[in-house]
This record gives structure tokens, sequence and C-alpha cells, in this order.
């Protein structure tokens, strides 16, 4: 204790040493600065060489020049922006050809345009028009006869009727139900229900006999669904049974209903294809509904 008035005492060599080490801290802060701007220099002089690079490639470097199109031309574009549930953000289908290609199918099957107004459209941004036709699910030259056929025309002319025979030009059916009051040139929309599932295209009427028209064939066709009759997307509780398995019912529910049958989800996925159940609906009130199958 009678040491603490008089100070730290520090012998020469220990002065030394930290007077090194101080030494040394400060020298590796200035090589350590010197080495920061070295490699800053370097990255300004290849930031200056290169060009900037964007960030959103789509919209700094577009497939192709703005193109000057007619006014025909123009209108089938804003028509096909309607399917972006955007119309007035039609440059992405400028800029995007794969983009473009698919709403112009949609486009045709949904009979927004016509297949001759998306070639032209093609045409002009220079794009091969046999892609509009690949990749086709189906063509109305496989939709098999004896087929329920709905249709109607922009002028309110609706009517049902049988597909009777599907040639190379045409396909032929027969108003059953409604009044024909089709002529031959008008556009059509076409639901065709059979075996195969529910088909729906646009086309035109090629001619006119009584009751008997003659439809344009087009490979824009959509498939709807697999079953054959409509369907109603309804959920419905439901208890599902094995017999003879010793498995406790199993819940699920209804995705759709139509006069055919109705589809379920798989609980848990322990229902395999081919196995025989009994399924109990609860019909809201009324008795459940007992099917077995």
């Amino acid at each position: 204790m009678d040491g603490i008035s008089s100070g730290f005492q520090t012998s020469s060599n220990e002065v030394l040493i930290f007077l090194m080490l101080l030494g040394l801290i400060v020298a590796g802060l200035l090589v350590a600065q010197v080495a920061r701007r070295r490699t800053n220099a370097k990255m300004a002089r290849k930031r200056a060489e290169s060009p900037k690079k964007p960030i959103l490639r789509s919209y700094s470097h577009p497939s192709r020049n703005e193109p000057v199109l007619a006014p025909k031309e123009q209108s089938t574009l804003d028509h096909l922006a309607w399917m972006l549930k955007d119309p007035s953000r039609s440059d992405k289908l400028l800029q995007d050809d794969a983009l473009l290609l698919r709403t112009a199918r949609q486009g045709i099957r949904e009979g927004l345009v016509t297949e001759m107004e998306a070639m032209r459209l093609l045409r002009r941004l220079q794009i091969d028009v046999t892609a509009l036709n690949q990749k086709q699910a189906a063509a109305s030259s496989a939709i098999p006869t004896g087929a329920e056929v709905s249709l109607s025309s922009p002028a309110m002319a609706m009517g049902t009727g049988e597909l009777l025979l599907s040639t190379e030009s045409a396909l032929q059916l027969r108003i059953d139900k409604g009044a024909n009051h089709f002529k031959a040139g008008d556009p059509v929309d076409v639901i065709c229900h059979s075996e195969a599932g529910m088909h729906q295209f646009h086309t035109s009427v090629i001619a006119v006999k009584g009751k008997n028209l003659s439809l344009r064939h087009t490979p824009h066709v959509r498939h709807a669904q697999r079953r054959r009759f409509r369907r109603r997307e309804i959920g419905l509780p439901l208890q599902i049974t094995l017999p003879g398995t010793g498995i406790r019912p199993l819940s699920s529910a209804t995705v759709d209903l139509s006069i055919g049958g109705m589809a379920l989800k798989n609980p848990k996925k322990r229902l395999t294809e081919g196995a025989y159940i009994e399924c109990s609906i609860d019909s809201r009130g009324a008795s459940p509904l007992i099917i077995k199958g």
C-alpha cells in the first residue's frame, strides 16, 4: 500500500513492449486503409468499363422494338389485354411472346378474337403463326357423334340438339330445342356433352338447312371437364364407411355433384381405386342420404 502514492512503477522493457504493440496496431490500420482504397479504385474502374446491368431485364430490354400497329391490330391487342385482367398493360403481351401466344389461344377459344385477327397481329410482330395451333388439347373433329350440343350466338339465338356427323369439312348437327335463328356466317359458342366429357369451343356456321346446321371445324377446343354431365360445386359433409374392414368411419366432404356421380375429398389418402364404400351424406336438415358403391 505504501507504493500507491508514488504511482505505478514500470521498467524500460515494459515501456518498449507497449510502444511496439501500439506501432503494430497503427501500421495494421494504415495497411488496411491503403488496401481498401485500392479495392474501391479497382471496382470503380470495372464499373466504368462495363455497362450497368438492369435489374428488370424484361422492361429495360424488350424482346422487340415498339411496333407500329394498324388500327385493327391494335384493337386485337386491346381485346387480348382484357384476358390479363388489366387492359392497360398491353405492353406485357408485346414483351413476352409466350404470354402473347397463350393469351391469343384463350381469346380464340372464348370468341374474344378470331383466328384471322390473332394471326394478323402475330405476323406484324414477326412471330411464327404456326405456334398458335401448337399444344392444343383437342380439335372439334375428335368430338364423338351423338354428343349433346348447346350453342348460342352474339345475337342471342340459342338452341340445343345432337351432333349427327363429323366430316372432314364440317360438323353436322340437328337443333331439337330452341328457335333456329342461326344464319350462315354467324359466330357461335358451342358446348358439347359426351361420354368423353364436356368440350367448349368457338366457331361459325357454314350452312343452315331447316333444323340442321353445318359448323366449321376448329383446332381450338377446350376440354372443360372429363365427366359427361354438368357438375355443381358444393361441399356437403359426409361419413365414409368401408364395410368389412373394421376401420372406423372417415370424415370427408363432397367437392361437386352431377347426375353421373360426385367427387369427394380423399380422407388421409386411405381410399384406393376399386374399394367398396358406403357414404352417408349430411343433407342439412333432412335424413342422411346413404350411397353405396
